[in-house]
């Protein structure tokens, strides 16, 4: 069994126990945790991440007020607020959180405008931004003739279309949950040779007999698609980029391939056989504390899990 087929009986029998068999979603039937403020959730970004990837959060009130304009817009996704306050002098390189800058928010969004304007004030592109300007390129990309050859061959491989969702190049197509990640687990690796990334972007659990989402999106690079989906952690104020950082230290570590990302889910497989579980699921604790609490149990039964098997599951609920 799976990491998240035993993650999928989990929900299936809390589920029932609670007398939910029709409720669509998994976060409906799963217990939400509510950390202590100020207490248990510093603990566990301390554990998670270094300083130095932590940085700071930022102080909207310590901001000159140009700098919290464009904070406050970028929140709020107002572009016509984020370029008056560009106008008014705000800081092209804003820090919006543990280094994650104003370019990076505006081209994970994909505003062309933005961007734009951010660039011409001087914005910088550190290489944490590599997988934001990925994004940024998305719709471009969608319009060549070969990413929609390739979109075709993809629904050629599943026996049905893939169907257009937005404007950037996403292609989505429900299938019933093992078809999902047989198709995923199967293809993927053909559809990144064509510049297509498949993956699984909703997990329904097959609860009330709902598919899962398997969608195609023009990109071979993995961060890029967490970036697209904008997977966190809310709950424990592990922000989108965060968890970047963080799954890109696992990468370093142990190269895993994606086969799922959705609002706040991630899972995949390990290339090789982890050859220090126990160190690994104190961290993975610590990072998704969700995968324990509500899944596994304790770190000691985490970590038999990594010794078996070669798959993972994160999620925040």
């Amino acid at each position: 069994m799976t990491a998240v087929q035993a993650t999928r009986l989990f929900v299936r029998l809390a589920c029932a126990a609670a007398g939910l068999l029709l409720v669509p979603a998994l976060a409906a039937c799963k217990p939400r945790p509510a950390p202590a403020a100020g207490v248990r959730v510093p603990q566990l970004l301390k554990a998670a991440f270094s300083a130095s990837e932590l940085g700071r959060m930022p102080d909207p009130a310590g901001m000159a007020a140009a700098d919290r304009a464009l904070y406050e817009a970028l929140r709020e996704g107002s572009l016509k607020a984020a370029l008056a306050a560009l106008e008014a002098g705000a800081s092209p390189n804003l820090d919006c959180g543990h280094g994650c800058t104003a370019l990076m928010l505006a081209a994970g969004r994909g505003d062309k405008p933005l961007v734009a304007a951010l660039r011409r004030a001087g914005a910088a592109e550190p290489p944490d931004a590599a997988p934001y300007l990925d994004v940024f390129a998305f719709a471009d990309r969608a319009a060549a003739p070969e990413y929609q050859a390739a979109i075709a061959e993809a629904g050629r491989l599943a026996g049905q279309p893939f169907a257009a969702r937005g404007e950037r190049g996403e292609f989505v197509l429900e299938l019933p949950e093992a078809e999902a990640q047989t198709f995923v687990e199967k293809h993927q690796e053909t559809l990144l040779a064509m510049g297509v990334f498949a993956f699984i972007a909703e997990m329904h659990f097959a609860i009330d007999g709902r598919p899962d989402l398997v969608a195609c999106l023009p990109t071979r690079d993995k961060f890029a698609v967490m970036v697209y989906t904008g997977v966190n952690g809310v709950n424990y104020d592990i922000t989108n980029h965060l968890v970047l950082k963080w799954m890109r230290r696992l990468d370093a570590q142990h190269p895993y391939a994606l086969h799922g990302s959705g609002a706040d889910f991630l899972s995949g497989r390990f290339a090789a056989a982890v050859t220090n579980p126990r160190v690994l699921a104190e961290a993975m604790y610590a990072f998704c504390p969700d995968m324990v609490d509500q899944g596994a149990g304790t770190v000691e039964e985490l970590t038999a899990d990594l010794e078996r098997r070669s798959d993972f599951y994160f999620w925040w609920d």
